[in-house]
């Protein structure tokens, strides 16, 4: 568990980027910070990443935020002056922090009286004489603040879990008033924000665990489901098939691509955690599984003509064809609805097109495995190269992507003339030019 550092810093302007006879070289600023840390300097550079953010998003007129613009953040050195480790977050930790801000910005020369003076002045870059207040007022105030900050979490994670049913969700996930509740449970499960140094953590993280979906680490439950998804699929295909080799492009019946998961699992995926051992022992003991199949074609080969020989079902396998030809038209039908009349034409034509080449190509693996030999393939008769011809397709594609088809390529330009498509952008471009006076 991390320890409360309460540090107080120095950022100097002493970089190599700055000019030794520049007026405000050495010039520093003091500051405060408390922060849940492994370290001293962890805290200094959680702190150090807010002053350039916020010199960014809110730059000023002098100070640190009007030097940090000025001569950029690469001009300053950062070091930790002194700190005291706390348990948590306490009072003591922020009457010492004030203490020391003060005494170590009055031995510098006080609060920054020019941003641009003739000579070096001895002053810093602070605009206070130091210290936050009354150091009781601003520890009771920010344990207010965080129990009201608590509340709303609590709220936004109900109105998730009556929406969704689960707590689980994307980390950018944010409710309907733009609250970001998919970081915020983030913070919680990374960086144990809510339940780090407060009096009642323990009751805050029984209210969390009652939560459904809530889980401390997401990442391994994911991990869990993809796996139990992934092992039943695989037992599936082993059942029908008897081997556990999978093709790359192999779906099930259920729609599950299950060749490009058994190829990411021989990458190791999901092979990362605790339960790793254990799965691949499991893997290693199923018929036919391999972790390199391009060494292993032979074998393949060879317990498909023994899964044949066995016995395959043709009932079987046909309805799993069935299938696998429903969910493939079922998707495609899905995607085609999304589509304008013009994209549509494209995809079904595209669509055409590859089923012509896949019978084209089972016919010539037929005629192989009858002996025939090829037909061969007519030469096109060379042309010389046309510049004028260039120059009209590049005319021609400008005109396609700025109309139609801004993902246009050059070997489709003569499939588009033909149809008429080419003709109807330059149309349009014409009515462009007319429309805007050209």
């Amino acid at each position: 568990m991390k320890a409360f550092f309460a540090i107080v810093y120095e950022l100097c302007l002493d970089g190599d980027c700055v000019a030794k006879d520049d007026p405000l070289y050495e010039t520093s600023y003091i500051g405060q910070a408390g922060r849940y840390a492994s370290s001293a300097e962890e805290a200094l550079e959680m702190r150090w990443a807010e002053h350039k953010q916020k010199a960014k998003s809110d730059p000023k007129e002098y100070g640190l935020k009007w030097a940090l613009k000025k001569y950029g953040p690469e001009a300053f050195t950062r070091r930790v002056i002194c700190f005291l480790k706390f348990a948590s977050r306490c009072l003591e930790a922020f009457d010492y922090m004030n203490a020391v801000e003060i005494e170590e910005i009055d031995c510098r020369g006080g609060v920054m009286q020019d941003i641009d003076p003739p000579a070096p002045v001895w002053q810093t870059f602070n605009l206070r004489v130091g210290g936050q207040g009354d150091s009781r007022e601003r520890f009771e105030s920010l344990l207010a603040k965080e129990e009201c900050t608590w509340k709303r979490f609590q709220e936004k994670v109900l109105e998730l879990v009556a929406e969704t049913g689960t707590c689980q969700c994307h980390v950018r996930t944010k409710s309907k008033c733009g609250f970001s509740i998919g970081g915020e449970l983030s913070k919680v499960r990374n960086a144990d924000r809510f339940v780090l140094g407060v009096e009642n953590a323990a009751d805050r993280k029984k209210w969390l665990e009652s939560i459904p979906g809530w889980s401390w680490s997401v990442r391994s439950d994911s991990n869990a489901v993809a796996w139990e998804l992934f092992q039943r699929e695989l037992l599936r295909h082993v059942e029908e098939f008897g081997t556990a080799y999978v093709k790359f492009d192999h779906v099930s019946a259920s729609g599950y691509n299950l060749g490009h998961h058994v190829h990411d699992v021989r990458k190791r995926v999901l092979l990362r955690d605790e339960h790793a051992q254990e799965r691949i022992d499991w893997l290693n003991s199923l018929p036919g599984w391999v972790w390199k199949p391009k060494e292993s074609s032979e074998l393949h080969n060879i317990r498909s003509v023994a899964a044949t020989k066995q016995g395959s079902d043709p009932v079987k396998m046909a309805e799993r064809s069935a299938a696998v030809a429903e969910t493939k038209k079922r998707k495609r039908e899905e995607h085609w609805a999304t589509l304008n009349e013009v994209e549509l034409a494209e995809a079904k034509r595209m669509y055409e097109q590859q089923k012509r080449g896949k019978r084209a190509m089972n016919e010539r693996r037929q005629a192989k495995a009858r002996g025939e030999a090829p037909e061969p393939k007519e030469k096109k008769p060379q042309t010389k190269y046309d510049i004028r011809n260039h120059e009209k397709v590049k005319a021609d594609l400008a005109a396609l992507k700025a109309t139609l088809f801004p993902k246009a390529q050059r070997h489709q330009v003569p499939r588009y003339r033909k149809d008429g498509t080419v003709a109807k952008a330059h149309q349009i471009l014409r009515e462009r030019s007319v429309d805007a006076g050209v």
